[in-house]
């Protein structure tokens, strides 16, 4: 059961070290500040992933208040990630923000290009652009591609 930020994270990692497992799949982690508990430079996402030679960038989102990433965009979203999901989409990654929310239970994939267009244009993020899914392993999956 995913009741924190890092059960998220804890259960994301689990996922890809058994998929790299299974799959023609390998992927990073990017520790940032608050993985790390120290100071460390901004990263581009969570994880990234390459699956056949396709690189999915992953950045996680957690929240006990929140029933969907729309609803606390402005403040889980940072414009520095953003950016990154900007560059990676320009140089042919796909950018995938994956939100759990422990009030609803359920798992979103927003493509982040999406969102920092959203973010650009000052518009409220439209809920039929989410993917929805009912576990970590599934959202992976699907959203890298060996699903």
């Amino acid at each position: 059961m995913i009741t924190r930020w890092e059960d998220l994270e804890s259960a994301a990692r689990t996922e890809l070290v058994k998929a790299q497992e299974s799959y023609p799949l390998c992927f990073h982690r990017f520790y940032d500040t608050k993985s790390a508990n120290t100071i460390l430079p901004q990263q581009p996402a969570d994880f990234q992933a390459c699956y056949l030679g396709k690189v999915c960038m992953l950045e996680l989102k957690f929240s006990q208040a929140h029933e969907s990433l729309r609803n606390n965009f402005a403040g889980a979203v940072r414009v520095n990630q953003l950016a990154s999901a900007r560059v990676w989409t320009r140089a042919g990654a796909r950018y995938i923000i994956l939100f759990h929310s422990s009030l609803s239970g359920i798992y979103e994939c927003w493509n982040g290009l999406y969102l920092a267009e959203c973010k650009s244009k000052g518009v409220k993020l439209s809920l039929d652009q989410r993917r929805l899914y009912d576990s970590v392993e599934q959202a992976l999956a699907k959203e890298i591609g060996y699903a």
